[in-house]
């Protein structure tokens, strides 16, 4: 083994250790007004602490909410079937919302995929006066952080109380968290991702 191929590997679990270090630290609360961006962590907690106290309206395409979808979530894809190339307008928006009961002291959480206009939405929805937070990526974020978490072996007394809350959260929602020797970056698609977490088991 080279010394670069060495220093690579010790790289990559430096990232994943501090990886998984900052997800420990925080994103487990809900967002400022003004930030927007929500976690899964942090939605994972809200939807066990008080599953009729968050809104979760998932963006994505029919193909995609099938897949999968968070629990408690309602679809409402920002592009018509009818119309996949034109998405709604910010008044059609808006009165689906109402159609779903959406109160303005209620928590929103929009959840979409890379190419869904998750912040466009955060945006019309702020300035309609709904608390509201999006999330960009939402299938990988929880299958990373919720269904298939994983942390290196540690002694760190901090560490070990964060994650044995987040293993005890990700098991409620039918994940599977492992400690594993070195942990590094996701590799394979989201899909394929998808397609691991099923085969070892979680009830996803």
């Amino acid at each position: 083994m080279t010394a670069e191929v060495t220093s690579e590997k010790i790289l990559g679990a430096l990232a994943a250790a501090l990886g998984l270090l900052a997800l420990l630290a925080g994103n487990d609360t809900l967002p400022a007004r003004e930030s927007g961006v929500i976690g899964a962590l942090a939605v994972a907690k809200a939807i066990r602490a008080d599953p009729e106290g968050i809104l979760i309206i998932d963006i994505r395409d029919q193909v995609a909410w099938d897949d999968l979808h968070l629990p408690r979530a309602v679809h409402l894809p920002s592009h018509p079937p009818s119309e996949p190339r034109t998405p709604l307008a910010a008044p059609e928006w808006r009165e689906q919302l109402e159609r779903l009961g959406a109160t303005q002291d209620q928590t929103i959480v929009i959840a979409g995929g890379p190419d869904s206009p998750t912040r466009t939405l955060w945006l019309e929805l702020r300035k309609a006066g709904y608390e509201a937070s999006y999330m960009p990526d939402m299938l990988a974020d929880w299958l990373d952080t919720i269904i298939s978490p994983t942390r290196a072996p540690t002694d760190d007394p901090e560490v070990l109380a964060r994650w044995s809350e987040l293993a005890e959260l990700s098991r409620y929602f039918g994940g599977f968290p492992r400690v594993i020797a070195e942990p590094s970056v996701r590799e394979g698609s989201v899909s394929e991702r998808l397609g691991h977490a099923r085969r070892r088991g979680c009830a996803i």
